[in-house]
């Protein structure tokens, strides 16, 4: 049977700056743990038009419902940023603090056995995410392909 996921909040920061801090288009990952920081992106990078004009678009993960206001959370980002890339972090403008409650399913190990679950629970009842794969775009993607291909052969298409 069917049982709703567990998720975890994250909040997304977006900042607009002169220069993108990498010319790449890459995902920055926090291996070390400390700071609020868990990822970093700049979509500019990937499509120029997600930024402001003449601008690069900065992308900031942060795990979780950050503690305290918005105002305390981008300093403390900002802080790090500057850690990372220096001082003109500090002229980074910020455009918008997203917080979302359900961000990313909780995944214990053991909920990633098997890691590509069914799409079809039962004959007829059929879910998609990426709860039943790895939690990302892609595992929410190969999920839908799944049931879809599932739900094709129920209707014996």
């Amino acid at each position: 049977r069917f049982r709703p996921p567990v998720f975890h909040p994250a909040t997304c920061l977006y900042f607009a700056a002169a220069e993108p801090p990498v010319r790449e288009p890459v995902l920055m990952l926090n291996g070390t743990g400390r700071g609020p920081i868990n990822s970093l992106c700049v979509p500019s990078e990937v499509a120029p038009g997600y930024a402001p004009a003449g601008q690069a678009l900065i992308s900031v993960s942060v795990i979780g419902h950050a503690s305290g206001d918005d105002e305390r959370l981008a300093g403390e980002v900002v802080a790090q940023m500057r850690e990372w890339f220096g001082p003109p972090a500090e002229a980074w403008r910020l455009l918008r603090i997203y917080r979302i409650a359900r961000a990313i399913p909780a995944q214990p190990s053991e909920a990633l056995e098997p890691v590509e679950r069914p799409g079809e629970l039962e004959p007829g009842l059929f879910a998609c995410g990426d709860h039943l794969d790895m939690a990302s775009i892609h595992g929410a993607l190969a999920s839908g392909c799944r049931t879809a291909r599932a739900v094709r052969a129920f209707l014996g298409i």
